[in-house]
């Protein structure tokens, strides 16, 4: 029997893959408040090979590897966000069941996360600690993301219009000196950006939002580390009027946090 840990969105694959870039060390601001309210997918995949243009093709599913994809909804009030977490148990790399363990919530404002045993107001707390200490990634610690390591010389971005978004493809820079298997992995590496959402909680590199009028960094594609597999990772945001007790549940965790 083998569980699969599915706290972590953001592969460590992703440093490794950008870490060969370059050397360069950026500083990265708290989150602006913003008025969101909602739920946020996570998603990611993994495609077994890339087309000419290095997107993604051929998705593996959970009958060709046991770390897949991950699909999961999280809720959103303002700065702060509620995350379920939980174990995808697999027998024979057949998935069996998934075990809730933890509600996790995390306070973007403060950088800090507790997290819970059940969803209810006066559930037993598990843990709490900062972000940089939770195995959540969402943390704006520069240490934390992905193009913590990129000089600016070394991307640049594409800005199309896709469905209506003014969206921002960023990709990056071939050197003289760069090996074939780092030109196929650089040009492979790529991250969406929409500029039509500002100042976004979450975000798959803080770094690169800042950089971009604070728009939205809401897609990440990588080559794994080893073989020709391609992950990408995605948030996407839906908002919605969430019920009165959630909205209540929300302030008081946001109250113990403080404390």
């Amino acid at each position: 029997m083998k569980t699969l840990n599915l706290i972590s969105p953001i592969s460590p694959v992703l440093l490794f893959i950008l870490s060969f870039i370059c050397g360069c060390q950026n500083s990265i601001k708290k989150t602006v408040s913003h008025n969101y309210e909602g739920y946020i997918t996570l998603e990611s995949k993994v495609f077994s090979d890339s087309d000419t243009i290095k997107l993604p093709m051929n998705e593996l599913t959970w009958n060709d590897s046991i770390f897949l994809t991950v699909n999961r909804r999280m809720i959103i009030y303002n700065n702060l966000v509620i995350d379920v977490n939980k174990n995808n148990v697999f027998s024979d790399n057949k998935y069996i069941k998934t075990d809730t363990l933890s509600y996790e919530f995390y306070d973007f404002t403060s950088q800090k996360y507790i997290s819970f045993e059940k969803m209810l107001s006066d559930s037993k707390i598990l843990g709490k600690g900062l972000l940089t200490d939770a195995q959540c990634n969402f943390s704006t610690n520069s240490i934390e993301d992905p193009m913590s390591t990129v000089c600016d010389s070394d991307w640049q971005v594409l800005d199309p219009v896709i469905n209506g978004d003014s969206i921002g493809v960023v990709t990056f820079s071939l050197r003289n000196e760069d090996k074939p298997e780092d030109i196929k992995r650089k040009k492979m590496v790529k991250f969406w950006v929409n500029y039509s959402v500002k100042n976004f909680p979450l975000q798959l590199s803080y770094i690169l939002s800042r950089k971009l009028r604070n728009a939205f960094v809401y897609k990440i594609q990588a080559p794994m580390e080893y073989g020709r597999e391609v992950m990408t990772i995605s948030l996407s945001y839906q908002a919605s009027k969430l019920s009165d007790s959630l909205v209540t549940l929300f302030e008081k965790w946001s109250l113990l946090s403080k404390q």
